[in-house]
């Protein structure tokens, strides 16, 4: 299945904390799935940073952790941008929720 737009599926762990990432931050939100409908949702302008990199950083009051959320094919950037890598199994899971593309 592929996701337009936001989708709290398309996220990844990062921690408890957050090195500075300025404006790839997305701050406001108790969850991913929150952070995601706003970005969605056309009520508030999504960032000009994060609408032009396609991922941002955002905490989940429910975990006490930093995820990256991410546009459909910018899982590798955001990873690298947030100094993670991209785990092989992760993107065949990623992968097989797309509809294997």
């Amino acid at each position: 299945q592929r996701h337009e737009g936001w989708h709290p599926i398309l996220s990844f762990l990062l921690g408890p904390t957050l090195a500075s990432h300025g404006n790839l931050e997305l701050k406001g939100y108790p969850s991913v799935v929150d952070a995601a409908a706003a970005l969605n949702s056309g009520e508030a302008p999504v960032p000009k940073a994060i609408a032009r990199a396609g991922y941002c950083a955002t905490f989940s009051k429910r975990t006490k952790a930093y995820y990256a959320l991410y546009l459909e094919g910018r899982r590798e950037k955001a990873a690298a941008a947030f100094g993670r890598s991209v785990a092989k199994k992760a993107k065949v899971a990623e992968a097989a929720c797309l509809g294997g593309a």
